[in-house]
């Protein structure tokens, strides 16, 4: 009868030490999912940032062409800063 009794509490404590081990194995899981998840979250935000910042500063040189592209076909203005002759006061 001791013999089965040690029996029983072997299988017993065999079963408990699986649960344990079965625990901390899923509880090891979780914390690496958690961790790939926020270093995932942080570089598609950083990704996002980057495409959205080129996208405008693609649409900013595109209006920035367009503009100087009016500007010179304008021609200089009438009193251009490059035509005024500075004369010599010097005598």
């Amino acid at each position: 009868m001791e013999t089965a009794l040690i029996e029983l509490s072997k299988a017993y404590l065999s079963g408990v030490f699986a649960l344990v081990a079965a625990l901390a194995g899923a509880l090891l899981a979780l914390i690496g999912v958690a961790i790939t998840n926020y270093f995932s979250t942080r570089n598609n935000n950083k990704n996002l940032f980057i495409g959205t910042v080129t996208k405008e500063r693609a649409t900013w040189r595109g209006e920035m062409r367009t503009h100087v592209a009016c500007f010179l076909q304008r021609g200089p203005p009438a009193s251009s800063f490059f035509n005024v002759s500075y004369h010599s006061t010097a005598t």
